[in-house]
């Protein structure tokens, strides 16, 4: 038996480190001794929140063996040869925390965009085109691992940066090594494949993803157009995987999915059956919203103000006529997920400006919200009507988002930003106090677990579930006084910090002690992180320079492309017979969203029109020869050469390439 304390000296050892494009390796820098996972470990005498039931529980025992909770009591546990033995007398036992909204990839772009509105500040993916699939890896890893040191265990990582081929399976690969639970988010728009060759994938990444689970992020209808978002909610329903993905983030929202509703009519409505025309034309009678984001947020403080009269100091008459004609209806476009059958267990990402109708609609399917009040800050969103969920019965769960559109990973702080943003926005303390520390601290751990289907797994500190736990010192400066008979809740809501934690196991391992990593070293990861960062704005100055030869045997690939790459990929056929090679340019940044691509089944129901600039064309490349496209950097001439065929010539734009065998389809 050991102490944590004893083998903490030894586990800091510190290897030297290097990175992929930067001049070392590929791997995150490690120290010479981590914990297995294998070690029982015996946590003595702490107090534990139990979540479930909004109770403190003073002087509990927690043995973890095996990667789960094996037994909580208040009876002394045997300990052995091996235990690490934590003793909890002056620390505190929190289920791990749960972030149900976040993307890990955008640590590379903290604070490039600091004062622009979400259409303005989507500029940042430009950066994830310049990522290389190591790189994703060891980005993902390392924003894994800052967020253990808060104490998040749990996550649903929207991987929007699969641009590329296999960027979604080193998403995954990240996570696993960083010992971090949860789902890892397939964006649909972003993969520029076959509608059926990315239900295969799916499938295979999440056979090879445990214990994470694999979920659909379809593209917000507010970006993209009805038959590109269908097309991934029909491969979500048809392989039965859970969906999340964001909706009525801010008002601007509103007026670009009426608009795209307005186009798509237009030009296929008399082609849709006429259950999906209504549908689309309900969008319409709901009246245009003000260009003014100011306008459209005092007439739903308006609204507010008269939904919660009485909760606080009553309005007067005056008031209530001054208030009503100022109320409006906003063009969202719930219900019409509603009418494609989403909502059921669906998480709601944002979900900032609902109508009343939004929120019955999210009642009857059991659908759940991941609220995002620091990043509804930064990009100037508004503020999520919290209180309105609650009284509604809403499950409202806890994410950070993207360090893009928030600067850090940190749950405590999340927590923290729940309460006072509301109090800053109602302006009405009773109202915001419905908002009150169990129910902030129940969004950060069982409920982000039940938003994401996992509540079974993790989300409380009980026997048999995963040991993810987090250990926090209460005679920490800044989390004193603790006076367990004052509240214990909201101290921890309103005084914890990075610094108040102590220990974090996930999935049994002990990963975080003395509150540093175990088993690598930040300093270490910071470099590395830099480095990375550094080689991406180059690759968006200079290009990436791309010399390629592909076997033509079962070749499936697909990338992005910017004007200053330079490209020579061939795709070469060794075989002793012809092999016939799809070639398809998707004339825009999101291929996966292109008619071209998209399945059968949706384009039967929401026919679709590819962009001017999608190129597609399946060439027979005949045994000992290749198919070769070649593009100069800073210009977007390509030059496609088909070894015994003249040369073809074509002018692209920002966009995704595929090269995919189809011999014998």
């Amino acid at each position: 038996m050991h102490s944590i304390g004893d083998a903490w000296s030894i586990r800091m050892a510190v290897l030297a480190c290097v990175m992929f494009l930067a001049g070392c390796s590929d791997e995150p820098a490690q120290q010479a001794v981590r914990t297995t996972g294998s070690e029982t470990i015996i946590i003595k005498n702490v107090t534990l929140y139990d979540v479930d039931n909004r109770v403190l529980n003073a002087g509990q025992n927690i043995v973890v063996q095996k990667g789960k909770i094996a037994s909580i009591g208040t009876a002394p546990p045997p300990t052995g040869p091996g235990d690490i033995v934590i003793d909890g007398t002056r620390l505190l036992a929190l289920p791990g925390f749960v972030n149900t909204h976040t993307h890990l990839w955008q640590h590379i772009a903290r604070s490039f965009e600091p004062a622009a509105i979400l259409q303005d500040w989507i500029k940042i993916y430009r950066y994830a085109h310049y990522l290389m699939t190591d790189e994703i890896r060891n980005v993902t890893f390392i924003a894994a691992k800052q967020a253990q040191l808060s104490g998040i265990t749990t996550v649903s990582d929207f991987a929007s940066v699969n641009f590329q081929s296999g960027a979604t399976a080193a998403t995954i690969e990240a996570l696993q090594q960083a010992k971090m639970g949860g789902h890892v988010v397939w964006w649909n728009p972003a993969s520029f494949q076959p509608s059926a060759l990315r239900t295969i994938e799916i499938e295979q990444l999440s056979a090879q993803a445990a214990p994470l689970d694999v979920v659909m992020g379809f593209g917000p209808l507010s970006f993209f157009d009805v038959a590109a978002v269908y097309d991934g909610i029909r491969i979500a329903q048809t392989n039965g995987i859970r969906m999340t993905e964001h909706t009525m983030e801010n008002p601007q929202e509103a007026r670009a999915f009426r608009d795209n509703v307005e186009k798509y009519l237009a030009a296929h409505g008399s082609a849709l059956n006429e259950e999906d025309r209504a549908a689309l034309q309900a969008v319409l009678k709901v009246p245009a919203i003000s260009n003014v984001d100011g306008v459209v947020k005092l007439r739903r403080f308006a609204g507010q103000m008269l939904k919660h009269d009485g909760t606080g100091t009553p309005l007067s008459d005056a008031d209530i006529a001054l208030l009503k004609p100022l109320t409006e209806t906003l063009p969202t476009m719930i219900p019409l997920l509603d009418h494609l059958e989403v909502l059921d267990d669906f998480l709601a990402i944002h979900s900032v400006w609902l109508n009343d109708s939004d929120f019955e609609a999210y009642v009857a399917n059991n659908t759940a919200v991941s609220h995002n009040p620091e990043s509804n800050m930064y990009l100037s969103s508004g503020a999520a009507p919290v209180p309105d969920y609650l009284m509604k019965g809403i499950l409202v769960s806890l994410g950070t988002d993207g360090a893009a559109s928030n600067d850090r990973i940190d749950a405590l702080t999340a927590m923290r930003n729940m309460v006072n943003l509301q109090k800053a926005y109602n302006m009405n303390a009773a109202l915001s106090a419905k908002v009150d520390p169990w129910t902030v601290l129940q969004a950060a751990t069982i409920n982000g677990a039940k938003a994401m289907g996992l509540q079974d797994r993790t989300g409380s500190l009980v026997a048999g579930k995963e040991a993810d736990i987090v250990l926090i010192s209460r005679e920490a400066l800044g989390l004193s006084p603790y006076v367990p008979d004052k509240d214990a809740v909201a101290i921890i809501i309103n005084s914890a910090t990075i610094r108040s934690v102590v220990h974090v196991i996930s999935d049994g391992e002990l990963v975080v002690s003395q509150g540093k990593l175990v088993g690598y070293d930040e300093a270490a990861l910071a470099e590395q992180l830099n480095q990375i960062v550094a080689a991406v704005l180059a690759r968006t100055e200079q290009g990436k320079k791309w010399s390629l030869s592909l076997p033509a045997g079962g070749i499936n690939f697909y990338a992005s492309i910017r004007k200053a790459d330079s490209i020579s990929i061939a795709a070469r056929n060794s075989t002793s017979g012809p092999r016939f090679i799809r070639l398809a340019f998707s004339g825009t940044p999101f291929g996966g969203a292109v008619a071209g691509m998209l399945g059968e089944r949706t384009l039967n129901r929401f026919p679709a029109d590819n962009p001017p600039d999608y190129y597609d064309k399946t060439f027979e490349v005949a045994a000992g020869t290749a198919l070769t496209i070649k593009k100069p950097s800073g210009s977007y001439d390509y030059q496609i050469i088909w070894e015994g065929h003249e040369r073809i010539k074509r002018t692209g734009t920002a966009e995704q390439i595929l090269l995919l065998d189809v011999t014998g389809q």
